[in-house]
């Protein structure tokens, strides 16, 4: 079996930034509309398949290795995030109007709204918390550059972090991201009366809740991992 190619860890952080962005603008809506919403849906799902591609040794490995204890969660999230994207993308092509126009169906688009948008909430809650658990290894080279510099690696990302955690976890108490994510919403109710700044930055706090979400799931499966798993 050929040894997959590895990539730079750079590339890769940058794909993920660039499918965050794309996510974070998906979910607020009015950044982009119907059409630009159906073209930038679909660029995600065609860079999530680039994500894999360039991560192809980790794929490669679950065939040659036996999984351990943490192991199994990181899979386990990987392919729920797997099945709520492929379940959104089956959804959404159904309602389209440009992109997958040609595959419009007579019927079921009530049915295909309701889980397009509880799908849509899963892949945006799993995607985050999958980023957060890769937080520990990915933050170092975001600040490789800052070297022992305190104030930029050390003080100021964990007091804007946890701000920005705990305004992101208020958010989402308040939104209706849970109610789609519960199959509770049959329509998209796109908030007109804020200021799109504001939407915007209360979808991005909530995706860093899912992060941080992600990354204390990481301490916390690593401090109970084990002692003969390293």
């Amino acid at each position: 079996m050929a040894k997959p190619r590895r990539f730079s860890g750079r590339l890769k952080i940058a794909l993920d930034l660039l499918l965050a962005i794309f996510l974070v603008l998906l979910m607020s809506y009015r950044p982009t509309e119907h059409k630009l919403h159906e073209i930038l849906g679909t660029v995600l799902v065609f860079g999530w398949l680039f994500h894999n591609w360039l991560n192809l040794a980790y794929w490669a490995r679950l065939f040659q290795n036996r999984l351990k204890g943490r192991a199994y969660i990181f899979l386990a999230l990987n392919l729920l995030l797997a099945l709520a994207l492929t379940v959104q993308t089956i959804s959404g092509a159904i309602m389209s109007d440009f992109v997958f126009a040609f595959f419009k169906l007579k019927g079921g688009l009530a049915l295909a709204r309701q889980v397009h948008l509880a799908a849509g909430g899963w892949v945006f809650a799993l995607a985050f918390v999958h980023f957060g658990l890769y937080l520990r290894k990915i933050w170092p080279l975001i600040f490789k550059r800052a070297g022992s510099n305190l104030a930029l690696t050390r003080i100021w990302p964990k007091v804007i972090g946890l701000s920005l955690a705990i305004y992101g976890f208020l958010a989402f108490l308040k939104s209706d991201l849970w109610a789609n994510m519960s199959f509770g919403s049959e329509y998209a109710f796109i908030d007109f009366s804020s200021p799109l700044a504001i939407i915007i930055l209360k979808y991005l706090a909530m995706a860093w809740f899912m992060v941080m979400a992600g990354r204390f799931l990481d301490w916390l499966t690593f401090k109970l991992r084990p002692s003969s798993q390293g």
